[in-house]
This record gives structure tokens, C-alpha cells and sequence, in this order.
């Protein structure tokens, strides 16, 4: 399997360079794209905490289906503790019954984003494969009923303001089990923050010099955090199946409006991959605000 690349298409070749059943027309002339993803459940199922478990188990079979060398690229990622270069973020519309959290109406929206063409590609091409028939989801059956590629976003600025689509999370330098967050909060929720084990709180200014030292590690590059204005700190679950490491945890999410000074390179990189910790896993996902 080939992979073949022009400006304004990307598609898998076979050995035998024969066209693919799958393929991406892309709408640009460089850079990368996001891609929207819109998928259907039942009316009404519950959707748990550890809701980012279940979406990344989708996205690792669309990685899985997504050409003749699929499983290959997944174990070649997924065998050991990498790295990935994407993130992605959910939206439910939800309503309250009682502690229950429930999906209002039918679809959600799945929003994925990367700065590998071969990433971008096999996700597309795996997603449009499971397409073909209903799966199980959140206990649901699940569709996915449509695409959308998002156009590239054009940096004329060096100073840019983002938001949080997805919280981000910031490992405890001292031990990287754990996660820092603001004492100040604001908090979001009904318990404690001295309530769960990996969280540790520093002031703010402590806050946003870690926050700006793991920007600079993710771009390679000079980044400055002119303002941050924390919305909230929200508990975020985790977890994993992996009968060689399962687990759940509570750790810190924060939420938050972002205002940075950082080359135009650098800027694309946070917007394509995110910020944090644990950003292919549904963490760390931006917007432009403005800039």
C-alpha cells in the first residue's frame, strides 16, 4: 500500500496503483484540515464520564480499518507508550435526569485534528469504512452519518487568542502520575479538589510557567503566555481497557481562554495537535478566539 499526495488530493494506491475505494479531496493547496465527524445514537442513552475511552476506541478501529496496513500502523503506534500527533474533541448535547447524564436528541459530533497528512488520511478512511454498518457505542447502536473537512486556518498574527474545545492537563513535574491545577479554581463540580489522588495545586503563577514550559516542549519553540483566564477546573475521568495496564482516574481538566505570543509555525502546531498532556486521548483541543 502507497501512499500518493498532491495539492488538492490525497488517496491510498495499492500495489497495483489502482484507484482506491477511499479517498480525501481536499480543498486547499497546503497545510492540514480537521475533520468533523457527525455519528447517531439512541435517543436518549446515558453518556458515562469516561466518554473519551469510548470515542478513542473508535478512532484506534478506524486507524485499524483504514487500509490493507492498518493493523500495522496501529501496533506500530499503539504497541508502546508514544507519542501521537492529533487530538480531538466531543460535543453532546446532554440533559440532567437526576445524576444522569443522557443525550438529547440523536447525534453528537465528533471533531478530530492532526498535523500528519497519514494520520488525517486513515482516520478519514478508516471512519468512512465503519460507516458502512451500525457498531455499538456508549452501550448504543451508533451510525456514522456524515463527514465535514474543515478548511486550514491562516495565522496573520504572532499574538493569538484560543479557547479549550477539549480541557487540557498539566503533569506535576515532580511526578508524572500526577496533574497540577490553580488552587484558585475556579471549580466546577460538587466535590473537593483534596478529594482525588493526582491532583496537586499550585498558585497561579506556578500554574502558567508549567503551562508555557510544555508548550515550548510540544513546539520546539519560543511560546509566551500573554493572559490565561482559567473558566474552570473540571474533573475529567480516564481510563483504559489494555489488559496489560487498565485503569481509572480523576484528574484535574482545565478550561480556559489563551492569549499567546509565538512564531506562526509554532501556533499551528498547538492548534493542529493541542496542549497538555495526554492530548491524543480527547485532551488539550483549541480554537481561534481571535488573531
Amino acid at each position: 500500500m502507497g501512499l500518493w499526495l498532491h495539492n488538492l488530493m490525497i488517496c491510498y494506491f495499492n500495489e497495483n496503483k489502482t484507484p482506491p475505494a477511499l479517498c480525501i479531496i481536499v480543498l486547499r493547496q497546503e497545510g492540514k484540515v480537521r475533520l468533523s465527524c457527525k455519528i447517531r445514537l439512541e435517543g436518549g442513552v446515558e453518556i458515562c464520564k469516561n466518554f473519551r475511552q469510548g470515542v478513542l476506541y473508535l478512532i484506534k478501529e478506524a486507524f485499524i480499518k483504514s487500509g490493507e496496513d492498518g493493523e500495522l500502523f496501529y501496533r506500530r503506534w499503539y504497541s508502546f507508550n508514544k507519542s501521537k500527533p492529533f487530538t480531538f474533541s466531543v460535543y453532546f448535547p446532554l440533559r440532567s435526569e437526576g445524576d444522569r447524564k443522557v443525550l438529547e436528541g440523536e447525534y453528537f459530533k465528533l471533531l478530530f485534528s492532526t498535523n500528519s497528512e497519514e494520520f488525517l488520511i486513515r482516520v478519514y478512511n478508516g471512519l468512512k469504512e465503519l460507516s458502512q454498518e451500525d457498531f455499538r457505542l456508549f452501550g448504543s447502536t451508533a451510525k456514522i452519518e456524515g463527514f465535514n473537512l474543515l478548511p486550514e486556518r491562516k495565522f496573520v498574527s504572532e499574538k493569538v487568542k484560543f479557547k479549550t474545545l477539549s480541557p487540557f492537563l498539566i503533569r506535576d513535574w515532580k511526578n508524572g502520575d500526577y496533574y497540577i491545577y490553580p488552587i484558585d479554581g475556579p471549580f466546577i463540580g460538587k466535590e473537593r479538589p483534596d478529594r482525588f489522588k493526582y491532583w496537586v495545586g499550585v498558585d497561579l503563577s506556578e500554574f502558567k510557567q508549567r503551562l508555557r514550559e510544555n508548550m515550548v516542549r510540544i513546539t520546539g519553540k519560543e511560546v509566551r503566555l500573554l493572559d490565561l483566564q482559567v473558566v474552570g477546573v473540571v474533573p475529567v475521568v480516564c481510563g483504559s481497557n489494555n489488559a496489560s495496564h487498565r485503569f481509572v482516574a480523576t484528574y484535574p481538566g482545565i478550561k480556559a481562554y489563551l492569549e499567546l505570543q509565538a512564531s506562526h509555525e509554532a501556533l499551528k502546531i498547538m492548534y493542529d495537535i493541542g496542549i497538555g498532556a495526554r492530548r491524543s486521548e480527547g485532551f488539550g483541543m483549541l480554537e481561534i478566539v481571535e488573531g
